[in-house]
Order: C-alpha cells, then structure tokens, then sequence
C-alpha cells in the first residue's frame, strides 16, 4: 500500500520552480500517515503547494544509497552535522543553496545553517527555528547499530547534469529510550528492531523536493514519536511554511 503526496510552487518568478515532495509507505497498515489516505492539498503563504498521491502525477521512485552513498551519521544524536556539498545549486524561497545540514536522527535537514537538539517536531512554520531553510519528515528517533548493522543517516549526490538528484537517506530510525538504564538497543527489546526507512531528495534545475517513505512502521505503543512533513524558510522578510502532517498524538500498532 502507498500513499505519496507532492509539493509544488506556484510560478510566481522565472527563478522560482516547481518543488515536488513524494512521500510513499509500503507497508500493511498505516501507521504515521493513517489519516492522510485520501488526496490533499495545500497552499502555503509563499506560493508552494502539495498535492498527494491519491492524486495522478506523483512517481514513488526509491534509489538505494546505503551501499554507495557516504555515511554521515550512525549513532544516536540530536547534534547537526555539515555543512555538506548538495553537488549543484539549489533554489529554495528566494536563495540559492549549495550545502546542507544534517539535523542530527532527528530526521530533517536545513539549509544556511546547522540546527541542533530539535527532536521533538515542530508544527511548521516553527518559529522555533529562527530563519532556518527546513525540509523535513521529521521522526523522533535513534539509531540502533548493534541490531540494525546498516543504520545511520547517508547521502549521495547523483545523476548527471543538469538532472543530478541529491539523496539523504534516513536507514533504519527506531524509537529511542534508556528504559533500562543502559539503552533499550544492548537490552534485546523489540523496539531495537521495529525501524522506518526514508529519504529526503532535492532535483537539479526542477529545484524539485521529495520526501518519501519506504517503511513507515516504526514505534511503539509508550512513544512520543512525533512527525512533521513539510518545508519552510524566509522570503521577503517573511516566514513561510507548508505543513503536510503535523503529527503530536500518534497512535501505533506494535506493543512491547
């Protein structure tokens, strides 16, 4: 079963194109999106649009990068990391990007500057984040090597140009808690093992987002797994956002 949505931008400006976020879940039942099956929309205060995937238009397209891309996370951490290279220039409300940062498992990305310890998700725009370029699919989690030996946070820059893809791949996020004193992950708890897997990844040229889900059955029934799926950032002196799911109560299917 899939559900995929798209993010668009209104023409407004030459310079200004079209952003296309793609979320998909194969999964037997919903878990993070369960209200979200039937098509929306949505408009933010900019111009950028959504549209999901019970609409016509959206391609689920999953390219695995956990054997070829880099590794730039795989432990548990609510710090940032970069700045790294997207591999081209990146438009996105109004300013061009050519780095990105790393918002530690929390499962978000920014761009202009590092934002740390945001691990609970934000309903968007979060004036929380100050002036930050966001694009997220936000999962309160951790990573849990010892039992998930691929876990961690990857990207790749691929393709040629002008069509090259920058792929941020988030493989294997679980539920974080030191319910046991020495961290559930070294306790042999099934939460160690019930994982999502997702990838964030920005189009050359199209200035195109995608966010989608490969698996999004992750969590457990005492979590606070919270989820936010969107964009936002700073245009004409102005914050904007586009909120797909702001998720505060969420409701899981697996018990410890």
């Amino acid at each position: 079963m899939q559900e995929t949505y798209n993010i668009e931008k209104k023409n407004w400006a030459a310079k200004l194109m079209a952003i296309v976020v793609v979320v998909t879940m194969v999964t037997s039942t919903f878990v993070l999106f369960a209200p979200e099956a039937s098509a929306r929309t949505g408009t933010d205060s900019y111009g950028y649009t959504f549209k999901d995937s019970a609409e016509s238009g959206v391609d689920y397209d999953w390219t695995d990068i956990v054997s070829s891309g880099t590794k730039l996370l795989g432990s548990t951490s609510d710090g940032a990391q970069g700045p790294f290279n997207i591999g081209f220039d990146f438009e996105f409300y109004e300013t061009s990007y050519d780095k990105f940062y790393n918002g530690g498992d929390n499962g978000y990305i920014t761009f202009g500057g590092a934002v740390s310890n945001a691990w609970t998700p934000y309903a968007i725009p979060a004036t929380q984040l100050g002036s930050n370029a966001i694009a997220a699919g936000w999962f309160d989690g951790g990573f849990c090597v010892s039992r998930n030996s691929d876990s961690g946070v990857y990207y790749e820059t691929v393709g040629s140009s002008p069509d090259r893809q920058l792929i941020i791949q988030m493989e294997d996020q679980v539920y974080w808690s030191a319910r046991d004193g020495t961290g559930y992950c070294n306790s042999g708890h099934p939460w160690a093992t019930n994982t999502i897997t997702w990838q964030i990844v920005l189009h050359e040229g199209s200035n195109n987002i995608a966010i989608q889900y490969k698996d999004a059955t992750g969590g457990s029934t005492a979590d606070n797994e919270y989820l936010t799926a969107g964009i936002q950032g700073v245009a004409d002196g102005t914050q904007h956002g586009l909120q797909y799911k702001y998720r505060s109560t969420p409701s899981c299917t697996f018990t410890a």
